[in-house]
């Protein structure tokens, strides 16, 4: 071996033991000279040479150098893999340091992606258990973690720690450095406890390893110091922190990005003290050094503006907090459009979960400080058009990409993901009929796993699921509303108060409280924002005057010689309180128009506003006032400016479904999945044959499928049609949490688990023919398909050219409601299908009464009336209809005959009531419905 050669060997190993000891100037200065030795001995396209780079750059990510890293990256790693062939240990380890590169950027999905590369060459070529298999899984957690997934973080982190602590022993400092991110995840969940006792032993392990000056050292003593501060130990925490600020200053110099970190959290320790002063030094050091090392809109960046914002907002520099408030939401507007570029559906909730804190903070401050600010008014309003329901805008945007034909190249993968979306739900019915639940869990986690790739592959090459146009702002909702509209757009947040001192003992955090944002059509600037209260109390009204409105439980008198007409009524009380607590403060400033747009947010989504009283009496509604519609989010008025060059089919027509439908060889089977569905078997109506026949035979060219014929695939295997209507029932399972086991009753051995459908598009659906069948595990003709539509078959439909779609069915409008990201079952899956309108119901309505609201709706739909215009009119219709006017139509007298509780009734009858009487005067009968989306009138 050659002098000149041992020498680069010298120098390299030299900078090595630099880089481990966090010299980096001193380990750069050492790598050039290694490089220039290289370019003396080897051609330009040789390992060597490759190597060479990827340390140097890796020494300039470490110092925040983050632009020249990437670019010596991107030159060494294909090099590489020319050289060497992609399956490669060597191209493992340089992708690492690159993913590395975007996880220290904030680029949490190219990181992502490019780590699970570097995971699969190491496994195919080391096998599942070794060391640097381990490290993959550590650093595929870690940034499973920053993105907000701490489920996937936690189990991942575990499997990783047990392997390398069985390969290496319990004392290695990987163990150690697994350990640190074992507990900063547990921290941001909380679980201060485990964080300290999985810090102390990893600090034990490096402190006896390293000595006291070491940047792991320094790394663990700033996580405990991070743990104390959230444990209200505060003088413990300044002192680690001064300390570690001490270590890496004098390890790294003050150009490094390790030193902002400390001055950030020696600065929340300083604001939780009450000592602000010193913070907002602390933080405004850390902001100026963030954006001179990381730029001006890495993630870190955006921290220190909220911070900064925080400390000022409890100086009672409220413009200034809020000035710096937007300028971090600008960043974090870009981090979204980065996650989004490579994830999944579950990707994309967790990491606007993970901003949710930061959206409580911007509301808290301009509610309680700058309410009496235009512009503070304009620009939350601004906030919250661009954050709420994110992820069913980037889901919608995917199923339309899907079917547009712009991307040919990726049909196959999206033909694969319609697939795989397929087998899931198949899964789901089969898996009550399942012995081996361990077996159902597998497959259902290797099939949820295989989708969440295919959805990342798509996202990272349509844009549109990136969200990567501007969101629409007040100013572009504003110009889209319908003349004489208003736009409410509620939000519901976490009250922060920025004067509490955490040292005194003083609470930061309260309850959550409703607000409403009023912006008028063609008046941007004209925003007003209203209190509404606790979401605690409002929330609660809300279930109790559910539960009364729902309630369908009292028995007539129908067996009585001369039946007597039952009158349904309810305590007014509830639902007076809830008018007045969510437009008392705000109705004046409605002026005199008379349509609402209401975009509600948690569970105002289960309130059907137009039933609301105005005065004591309970007679007068807000119906008779305004014309009420509703949209997700403001945005979505946009919607309708969406074409699509596709043109719709004829209308489509489902109803009365024949549940019990069955091929010759089914056999009868447990209910098990119906129990789960709250049901003991689904009976036939009746009523909804005749809505499905009557309306039939007002549109144009209807296709109606009844009885045997009201199959799944009509619906799901059909073109688009221009109307659609679906008369059946709706099954909805809430998201109850599971009981908790009772000791010592149960023998473990016999007991049977219980299946929880964690999905939520799974635990929605449209029961059809063969739905009895299907859902107790008989067998059904090919053509029956389940016998069910979930809300997850739904969602991958193309109804891009859909008009309207009117579910008759029970619990449509219904589904699992996450706050700032809407329902999700049934309604958000026709939303993100294409569907322009929707027609739902809120509550379990009766058949026949159902029956009779629809044909008014759509005589009035074809009258020309526009679509929200048409089922307030065909509500108030039913409100007010008298026994005459039912005794006078045959879906009239299918009313009366449920209300009696008789299987026949003529017209000549005779029932002990008045002929004037109103009968379904109760909400119960036709307030649960509700109108989302356009409601224009309808071309046909």
């Amino acid at each position: 071996m050659s002098s000149i050669l041992m020498l680069q060997i010298a120098l390299s190993n030299l900078a090595e033991i630099y880089f481990l000891q966090g010299r980096y100037l001193a380990a750069e200065k050492i790598y050039l000279q290694a490089n220039e030795i290289r370019n003396r001995l080897f051609t330009s396209e040789h390992p060597d040479i490759a190597h060479g780079l990827i340390n140097l750059a890796r020494t300039y990510a470490f110092q925040g150098r983050y632009l020249e890293a990437e670019q010596i990256y991107l030159q060494a790693l294909p090099m590489l893999e020319r050289l060497l062939g992609k399956e490669h240990l060597s191209v493992a380890n340089s992708s690492d340091d690159l993913a590395l590169l975007y996880q220290m950027q904030g680029q949490y999905s190219k990181a992502e992606q490019i780590y699970l590369e570097a995971y699969s060459i190491r496994k195919n070529i080391l096998g599942e258990n070794h060391p640097d298999v381990a490290t993959s899984l550590n650093d595929i957690a870690v940034v499973y973690r920053l993105q907000g997934r701490y489920s996937e973080a936690e189990q991942t982190h575990l499997i990783a720690l047990a392997m390398i602590k069985e390969l290496l022993g319990a004392k290695h400092h990987l163990v150690a450095a697994m350990l640190n991110n074992l507990a900063v995840l547990y921290d941001a969940q909380f679980k201060y406890s485990q964080a300290e006792s999985f810090l102390l032993e990893a600090l034990a392990i490096v402190k006896n390893l390293f000595g006291d000056e070491h940047p792991q050292v320094a790394t663990s003593m700033n996580n405990l110091a991070t743990i104390y501060g959230s444990q209200q130990r505060y003088i413990e925490a300044e002192q680690l922190h001064l300390s570690v600020l001490k270590i890496r200053t004098s390890l790294f110099g003050k150009e490094h990005p390790d030193i902002p970190n400390s001055l950030n959290n020696l600065a929340l320790i300083y604001l939780s003290l009450g000592r602000y002063e010193e913070a907002e030094q602390k933080y405004l050091e850390a902001l100026s050094m963030r954006k001179h090392l990381l730029g001006d809109k890495h993630p870190d960046t955006a921290l220190s503006l909220n911070n900064l914002a925080t400390v000022l907002a409890a100086m009672e520099r409220y413009s200034d907090a809020l000035s710096y408030r937007i300028q971090a939401s600008c960043i974090n507007d870009l981090m979204i459009n980065s996650i989004f570029a490579f994830s999944s559906e579950s990707d994309r909730l967790a990491f606007i979960e993970k901003l949710r804190g930061n959206f409580n903070l911007f509301l808290s401050l301009v509610y309680k400080h700058l309410s009496n600010s235009e512009s503070a008014l304009q620009a939350a309003l601004d906030f919250v058009l661009k954050r709420k329901a994110l992820t069913a805008t980037s889901l919608a945007a995917q199923n339309e990409a899907l079917y547009s034909n712009r991307y040919p190249h990726l049909k196959e993968k999206f033909s694969q993901l319609s697939k795989l979306n397929a087998q899931l739900v198949n899964l789901t019915v089969s898996a009550a009929q399942r012995q081996d639940f361990a077996d159902f869990q597998k497959k259902l986690a290797q099939l949820e796993a295989e989708s969440n790739d295919l959805q990342k592959q798509l996202a990272a090459q349509v844009p549109e699921i990136q969200l990567s146009e501007q969101l629409p702002d007040r100013f572009a909702v504003a110009e889209a509303l319908p003349i004489d509209s208003v736009l409410v757009e509620f939000v519901r947040f976490d009250f922060f108060n920025f004067q509490a001192v955490p040292a005194k003992g003083e609470t930061q955090w309260y309850r959550a409280r409703y607000l409403a944002f009023v912006l008028k059509a063609g008046l941007p600037d004209a925003v007003q924002m209203f209190d509404l209260g606790e979401a605690e109390v409002i929330d609660e009204l809300i279930s109790v005057l559910r539960l009364q409105l729902s309630d369908s439980s009292k028995k007539t008198l129908g067996w009585a010689s001369i039946p007597k007409l039952p009158t349904k009524e309810y305590d007014l009380t509830t639902a007076i309180q809830l008018c007045q607590l969510l437009f008392g403060n705000f109705r004046e400033a409605l002026g005199g128009y008379k349509h609402l747009i209401l975009a509600p947010d948690g569970n105002l989504n289960l309130l059907p506003f137009q039933i609301l009283p105005l005065d004591e009496t309970g007679k007068h509604l807000l119906m008779d006032e305004y014309t009420i519609s509703y949209l997700g989010v403001g945005r979505d008025i946009l919607r309708s400016g969406i074409k699509t060059g596709r043109t719709a089919d004829a209308p489509l027509i489902i109803a009365d479904p024949d549940f019990d439908l069955a091929s010759e060889q089914a056999h009868g089977q447990t209910n098990k999945l119906l129990a789960i569905f709250g049901c003991d078997r689904l009976s036939r109506t009746q009523s909804t044959g005749f809505l499905g026949e009557i309306v039939a035979q007002k549109l144009l060219n209807a296709r109606l499928y009844l009885g045997a014929e009201a199959l799944e695939t009509h619906l799901t295997s059909s073109k688009c049609p221009h109307v659609m209507l679906i008369a059946t029932h709706g099954l909805f399972l809430p998201d109850s949490p599971p009981t908790p086991p009772i000791p010592n009753l149960i023998d473990p051995k016999t007991q049977i688990p219980k299946l929880k459908l964690t999905n939520p598009m799974t635990r929605s659906a449209l029961a059809l023919a063969g739905a009895n069948t299907g859902l107790t595990g008989g067998s059904l003709p090919p053509k029956a398909g389940k016998g069910v539509v979930f809300a997850q078959d739904i969602a991958a439909l193309d109804l891009w050219a859909n008009e309207i779609t009117v579910l008759s069915a029970c619990d449509t409008a219904r589904g699992d409601i996450k706050i700032g990201e809407g329902v999700f079952g049934l309604r958000r899956a026709f939303t993100v299908a294409g569907a322009k309108t929707l027609i739902m119901s809120l509550w379990q309505v009766p058949d026949p009464a159902t029956a009779l609201l629809m044909e008014r709706f759509f005589d009035n739909l074809l009258c020309g009336m526009g679509r929200v215009d048409a089922l307030q009119s065909a509500q108030d219709y039913i409100r007010k209809i008298t026994v005459k006017e039912l005794r006078d139509s045959a879906l009239g007298l299918e009313v009366l005959k449920e209300l009696l509780e008789l299987k026949k009734l003529s017209p000549d009858t005779e029932i002990n009531c008045q002929e004037q009487d109103t009968p379904l005067e109760h909400p119960f009968y036709w307030g649960a419905w509700i109108c989302q989306g356009n409601t224009d009138p309808l071309v046909t």
